[in-house]
């Protein structure tokens, strides 16, 4: 959840100095995919979607650290067991 962390602060700056632009008369930047949430655009940079995004958000910021150990562990070993 660190890299998401680092990255929501980074779109978080693109977006704050975008702000009072009109961005939306830009027509090339519309073709390439560049306006979007900012979740979305996280998960895609961590190749996982919104959606796992929001649930690994919630549990980091809901769960024990025990917890959050038992399953960094888990993930990480069943990477290695395939």
């Amino acid at each position: 959840m660190t890299w998401a962390e680092q990255l929501r602060e980074e779109y978080s700056k693109i977006a704050k100095e975008n702000q009072g632009n009109r961005n939306d008369l830009n027509f090339p930047s519309m073709l390439t995919g560049s306006k979007g949430e900012t979740r979305d655009k996280i998960a895609k940079d961590l190749d996982i979607s919104a959606g796992s995004l929001s649930k690994a958000q919630y549990i980091w910021n809901n769960a024990d650290e025990e917890i959050i150990k038992e399953l960094d562990i888990e993930s990480t070993t069943s990477k290695y067991e395939k």
